[in-house]
């Protein structure tokens, strides 16, 4: 112990040294900018203060004090020092953003005042800048400012971080994981050293098939309860997959897992259920978390071994992590065996096929019912084709499937038949295929075989009917127009009623026949519609009240925005499972300069929407009230879609849709 804190103290004083041998004339440089810097229709103006010095100084943040037109939404902050060892002399290098979102109280040119930086003891002063307010948003009239919003922090702060210790900043990941291991759980080799925290993808397979389902989770794992304001910044994209979302956390909650000799904390952020649909090494690329950290006392030894530079105590630091890139090798499915019904299942499954026991009747129709259970691709199973006999038609097919969180599931597929003939219809068992992954075989079960007794009227040579002289025609109605207005009946006939009778429920028949026609062509086009037109389905969704908590909304907008985006655009880059960086990049390049606000107003909102969803049901955190959510996603897409200018060859790719 003695010779550790001798050695300590040895690096700390040699460290001292070479700092203070950095050259004085180093430059700093400061620099402010307001976007947008003309606010039309009273939307949030974002305020940014960007520092960049050599000098070993303590950088002190800045400070908005009152403002008299502008009311502080939000403050973030991110900094990036580095020190390094060339030529014998110590280079210390040190970038920070400090960004606010103001709101504006009034309309008229309104003044960011000046604000006060210090840096390595010298204060500087940021210059003023103006920012002309042309309206603001309907409903809201100019008010005082409220009190300014401070970040949280905690109320009691344990010893260590009373003493000022930060960890270091720069801990990266590395980029490619090996997957051909299966990642899951975790072993002392693939614990980073000196970090705080770090997200690790876990999965149970090394290599796949198409169609396979891939249980793939991202698990946080901490050293210590240090951490705030954590949140997700980058979703995967999960190009070549298709996913289901089987579990996204809420709370957080934590448990302790031993690894080799040390203790980590371990919480599962976010699981899927992927589905590979090409072979070939599919690569996921990278799922980024962002949080402050507060330090520990191991850190102030790390960063005088490793050099990294040590903050103001008691102070959180911003850091962002990095799962690294996943590539899983997929294969192709062997060759289907003959003689067997194979319609994409990929997993392990059971079979299940019944209909009606109850005696049928001639042109009434019926449903039988093939249901797939198990763990698997459930949802890309496609339609069986059940071997049907002449008597039975075919009428319709619907199929309804649900995956689970255990990743269990069903898919059930309704065949409405149409008896032709009465007496006793049969229908043959057939064999039906799926793969399983894990004997990497083919398994055929075999359906059973289902009778069905059909009653009613039906063309039979009986005595009676052979022994007539006239056969007996069916009935036309169009025999009521051939036939004479008046007729001469005796008083025994009953003519006259049965032919009201016929017309009557002939007329009745094709009437319901006609509706039913036009009821089905309108579903049909409305179902077409949907298809092309996914974020309608989701408005209905959300219009419908089809969620239960203010998760459940904001997931829906979140979702709406991406579709409705995706469709407008008609950029080839972009899908409704896109990140948010590529819609980004692509609204980067469609919006003019003088509407670049808009994609800030769009950033903002889905940050909105991140704090409703991490937050809970407990407390709504945003100002925007929940049945204001997503009229307000509605008016920025479509404000942003006007403004976007579009190339021949988008409107070609339009015309070809």
């Amino acid at each position: 112990m003695v010779f550790l804190n001798r050695r300590i103290s040895s690096i700390a004083l040699s460290l001292s040294c070479a700092l203070a041998s950095i050259s004085v004339s180093a430059q700093s440089v400061l620099q402010v900018s307001a976007s947008p810097n003309r606010s039309r229709n009273g939307e949030s103006v974002l305020f940014k203060v960007k520092v960049q010095t050599e000098t070993s100084g303590r950088v002190t943040a800045p400070v908005i004090g009152d403002l008299k037109d502008w009311e502080l939404v939000n403050s973030f902050r991110s900094e990036s020092p580095s020190v390094s060892y060339i030529n014998g002399k110590v280079q210390y290098r040190y970038r920070a953003e400090y960004s606010f979102f103001l709101r504006p109280l009034r309309v008229g040119a309104l003044s960011i005042p000046s604000l006060k930086v210090n840096i390595g003891g010298k204060t500087y002063n940021t210059e003023a800048l103006t920012v002309q307010v042309d309206s603001l948003p309907r409903g809201q009239a100019a008010r005082p400012p409220s009190a300014p919003q401070r970040p949280s922090r905690p109320t009691r702060l344990p010893p260590q971080f009373q003493q000022g210790l930060t960890i270091p900043q720069s801990d990266p990941l590395p980029d490619d994981l090996n997957n051909g291991s299966g990642n899951v759980g975790l072993t002392p080799d693939e614990i980073p050293a000196n970090q705080s925290f770090f997200i690790k993808p876990e999965f149970r397979v090394k290599e796949a098939y198409v169609g396979q389902m891939i249980e793939l989770s991202y698990v946080l794992y901490q050293r210590g309860r240090n951490l705030r304001n954590f949140e997700m910044a980058k979703f995967p994209d999960f190009k070549g997959f298709l996913k289901d979302e089987l579990f996204i956390t809420k709370n957080f909650s934590q448990e302790r897992v031993q690894v080799g000799n040390e203790v980590l904390l371990r919480s599962e952020i976010i699981r899927y259920a992927l589905f590979p649909l090409k072979a070939g090494e599919l690569k996921i690329d990278p799922f980024v978390v962002r949080a402050e950290v507060f330090s520990s006392p191991e850190d102030l030894i790390n960063s005088l071994i490793t050099g990294a530079p040590t903050p103001q105590m008691g102070t959180p630091i911003p850091m962002e992590k990095s799962s690294g890139v996943v590539r899983i090798p997929v294969k192709e499915l062997p060759p289907t065996p003959p003689g067997v019904i194979f319609t994409g299942a990929v997993g392990n499954f059971e079979v299940e096929l019944k209909g009606p026991q109850e005696k049928l009747s001639v042109d009434q129709p019926f449903t039988v019912q093939f249901t797939i259970a198990g763990t698997g691709n459930v949802k890309m199973i496609e339609e069986a084709p059940i071997p049907l006999p002449p008597e039975l038609e075919l009428y319709e097919t619907k199929n309804t499937a649900e995956l689970r969180p255990d990743t269990t599931g069903y898919k059930s597929f309704e065949y409405l038949l149409l008896p032709r003939k009465n007496g006793t219809l049969v229908l043959e068992s057939f064999k039906w295929a799926y793969f399983d992954p894990q004997s990497a075989s083919y398994k055929v079960t075999e359906t059973p075989r289902l009778s069905f007794q059909i009653e009613g009227s039906a063309n039979t040579n009986s005595p009676s009917a052979t022994a007539q002289k006239t056969p007996v025609r069916r009935v036309s109605p169009f025999d009521v127009i051939k036939a004479p207005l008046v007729r001469r009946t005796n008083a025994n006939s009953t003519t006259r009623p049965l032919w009201i009778v016929i017309w009557s429920g002939l007329g009745a028949l094709y009437l319901a026949l006609g509706l039913a026609f036009v009821r089905r062509r309108n579903q049909k086009r409305h179902f077409l519609r949907l298809k092309d037109n996914p974020w309608e389905k989701t408005a209905i969704a959300i219009e419908s009240k089809d969620y239960k908590d203010p998760v459940g909304l904001a997931i829906l907008v979140d979702q709406w925005t991406r579709e409705y985006l995706t469709g407008q655009l008609r950029a080839r880059e972009l899908h409704h499972e896109s990140s948010r960086s590529e819609f980004e990049r692509v609204l980067e390049g469609r919006l003019p300069p003088e509407f670049h606000q808009l994609a800030d107003e769009l950033r903002l909102f889905w940050s909105h929407l991140d704090l409703v969803r991490f937050a809970g049901s407990d407390k709504w955190p945003i100002e925007i009230k929940p049945a204001q959510l997503f009229p307000v996603a509605q008016e920025l897409c479509k404000r942003i879609v006007s403004r976007c200018r579009f190339t021949d060859e988008d409107e070609t790719d339009n015309d070809d849709d």
